[in-house]
C-alpha cells in the first residue's frame, strides 16, 4: 500500500509516521509484513520510524535554536549553531537519514567580552549572556513539560602566550559566564564548564582575523551528563584540530621551510578538499604530491648524528598510518566541526605546532572533575612500556608510554633518552610532554622535548593499536644552525622483536 501524504510527512499502513520517502524506502521490510523490530538503547534511526521521544527532541531543539537566533539578532552578534546527533554504531549502508538530535551547540565570538588577559566579563558580555540565560532557564517542550538537559560552557583562546596560561584563563572565563547564567535562573546542578585554551583552533593563528575567530565561547545543551562528557572528548580528539597549527606561521617556520599553504604547488595531483566550517572558511591542506614538490634546502652539517634532511611542513604519511577516525568519534557536529577525518589528509609536522593543553570538564555545583574514561585497559604496547630505535648514529628511546583504550586517553608523560651508538657514549635523558590522537589503525603519539638543550625538538610516531611491535610511521625533528631537519623514526616496542 503506498504511503499516504499528510502534513508533509509519510505514514505507513499502520498509521505510523515516517520522516521522508528515503525513510519509507529504508523500512520496506516493515511494510512487507516483517515483524517490527524492537527499539533498543542504541537506536539507529535510519532503520526505524521516528519515536515520540525523538519527535519531541526535534521540536525542542528546533525551538531552542529559534529563540537563540532571536537573541543573536537583538544583540547584533552572529551565532553559529550545530545539532549534535550520536550513534553508537557506524553507518552500514542504505539510505542516509538524519539522526534525531541529542543536543544543540552554539558558538559566538568572545573578542569584546573580556579585556586582554582578564576573566571579568565586560558590560557587553553581561548584556548578551543575561539574554541567553533567560532563554536557557526556560527548558520546556511544546507541551509545557520540563525537559532535563545539561549545559556545558567552554572557553577558547587564540594561540598567543603560554598554552598553560591560556587554558587556565579560558576556564576562568567559562566559569564567569556560567555564573551569569545561574543569576538568570539556570540551575547550578545542570551547568558544567571547561577551558579548552588554544587547543581547538578553528582558524589560522598567524592573522589577527584568525586569532579573533579562535577567541570564542561555546555553549552546549545536551540530554545527559554522560553524553556531555563524550562530546567534550570527541572535540578534543577531532583530527580537524590537528590541521590547524596553534603557533603562528612566522614563529614556527625556520629559514629552510618558508613554504606556506599558498606557496606549496598543488598541480601535481587532485587536491584534498575537506568539509569547511560554516562561518570559518579554512584553506584545505596540500596533498602528498604537493608536499613532495615543496622547496628543499641544504643538507645538515656533516657531524649531524641523525643524518636527516630539510624538514617539510607536513608529514603526509602520518594521517594514512593512523587510519580513519573511529566510528565513536563520528558525530553530526557540522558546521562547527567535522569529526569524520579523511585518512589521507595532511597533518602539519609537530615542529610547526606546540603541545596542546586541554582542560577537564567540571560540574559547577560542587566543582567535581568529571572523568573522561571509566576503564584502566590500555592499548597494546601502550601499558607503560618503552619504545626505541636507531636514527643515524643515535639511539633514541622513550617511555613509559601509557594510553588507555577508551578515547586514547593519555596517562602521564614520557622521558626521552638519546645515546650515540659509539662505545662508551653515555645516555642523556630529557623530559617530554605528549599528546595522543586515535585513528582506526594506530595512535599518533606526539612528544615535545621541554629542554632547549635536548638534541631534538619533537617527534611524531604512529603506534599500532594491536598486533605489531613496530610503529607504522614516524618522524623526528631537530634544529641545526637555525634550520629545521627531519629524520625517519620507526621505534619498536622494547623487549619485543619487530615484525
Amino acid at each position: 500500500m503506498p504511503p499516504a501524504r499528510k502534513e508533509g510527512r509519510f505514514r505507513d499502513s499502520r498509521g505510523r509516521r515516517t520522516e521522508s520517502r528515503a525513510r519509507w524506502q529504508a523500512n520496506e521490510h516493515i511494510h512487507a509484513g516483517v515483524p517490527y523490530p524492537v527499539r533498543t538503547e542504541t537506536l539507529r534511526v535510519r532503520e526505524f520510524p521516528i519515536s515520540e521521544f525523538h519527535s519531541i527532541a526535534r521540536v525542542y531543539y528546533g525551538g531552542r535554536r529559534r529563540a537563540l537566533e532571536e537573541v543573536s539578532v537583538a544583540v547584533g552578534v552572529h551565532f553559529d549553531f550545530a545539532e549534535i546527533s550520536m550513534e553508537a554504531e557506524p553507518y552500514r549502508g542504505g539510505p542516509r537519514v538524519s539522526a534525531p538530535p541529542n543536543g544543540l551547540v552554539m558558538e559566538l565570538p568572545s573578542t569584546e567580552m573580556f579585556a586582554s588577559n582578564s576573566a571579568v566579563p565586560t558590560d557587553y558580555a553581561r548584556k548578551i549572556f543575561d539574554k541567553l540565560g533567560s532563554v536557557y532557564s526556560k527548558r520546556r517542550d511544546d507541551k509545557g513539560d520540563n525537559v532535563d538537559t545539561k549545559l556545558l560552557v567552554t572557553g577558547h583562546t587564540d594561540a598567543t602566550g603560554n598554552p598553560q596560561h591560556n587554558q587556565k584563563l579560558s576556564e576562568q572565563r567559562a566559569q564567569s559566564i556560567a555564573a551569569i547564567l545561574v543569576r538568570q535562573g539556570v540551575p547550578k546542578t545542570d551547568l558544567y564548564i571547561k577551558g579548552a585554551g588554544s587547543s581547538e583552533p578553528i582558524a589560522d593563528n598567524s592573522t589577527e582575523e584568525g586569532r579573533a575567530k579562535n577567541r570564542r565561547v561555546e555553549v552546549l545543551e545536551i540530554d545527559n551528563e554522560k553524553n556531555l562528557v563524550a562530546y567534550a572528548t570527541a572535540r578534543r580528539q577531532d583530527r580537524k584540530n590537528l590541521t590547524i597549527s596553534t603557533v603562528p606561521m612566522k614563529e614556527n617556520t625556520s629559514k629552510n621551510t618558508l613554504a606556506t599553504r599558498a606557496q606549496l604547488p598543488i598541480h601535481a595531483a587532485p587536491q584534498i578538499v575537506p568539509e569547511q566550517r560554516a562561518g570559518h572558511p579554512e584553506a584545505p591542506p596540500p596533498n602528498a604530491a604537493a608536499i613532495a614538490a615543496a622547496p628543499s634546502a641544504k643538507r645538515p652539517p656533516a657531524d649531524d648524528p641523525f643524518g636527516g634532511q630539510a624538514a617539510q611542513p607536513y608529514a603526509p604519511d602520518i594521517a594514512s598510518a593512523m587510519g580513519p577516525t573511529p566510528a565513536r568519534f563520528i558525530w553530526n557536529i557540522d558546521p562547527i566541526s567535522n569529526a569524520q577525518a579523511r585518512s589521507n589528509e595532511a597533518i602539519p609536522a609537530c615542529y610547526r605546532d606546540a603541545v596542546r593543553v586541554d582542560g577537564d570538564v567540571y560540574r559547577l555545583s560542587d566543582g567535581a572533575k568529571l572523568a573522561d574514561h571509566d576503564t584502566s585497559e590500555f592499548f597494546h604496547g601502550m601499558y607503560g612500556a618503552g619504545w626505541g630505535g636507531v636514527i643515524g648514529s643515535m639511539k633514541v628511546g622513550f617511555g613509559p608510554v601509557a594510553v588507555l583504550r577508551q578515547d586514547a586517553t593519555l596517562v602521564g608523560n614520557p622521558t626521552v633518552f638519546f645515546q650515540r651508538s659509539a662505545k662508551g657514549s653515555k645516555a642523556s635523558t630529557f623530559k617530554g610532554v605528549a599528546n595522543s590522537y586515535e585513528g582506526g589503525k594506530g595512535v599518533l603519539y606526539r612528544v615535545y622535548l621541554v629542554s632547549k638543550s635536548a638534541p631534538a625538538k619533537c617527534f611524531d610516531v604512529v603506534l599500532p593499536k594491536l598486533g605489531d611491535f613496530k610503529s607504522y610511521s614516524g618522524w623526528l625533528y631537530y634544529v641545526r644552525q637555525s634550520d629545521t631537519y627531519q629524520a625517519t623514526f620507526h621505534p619498536a616496542l622494547i623487549g619485543q622483536s619487530a615484525k
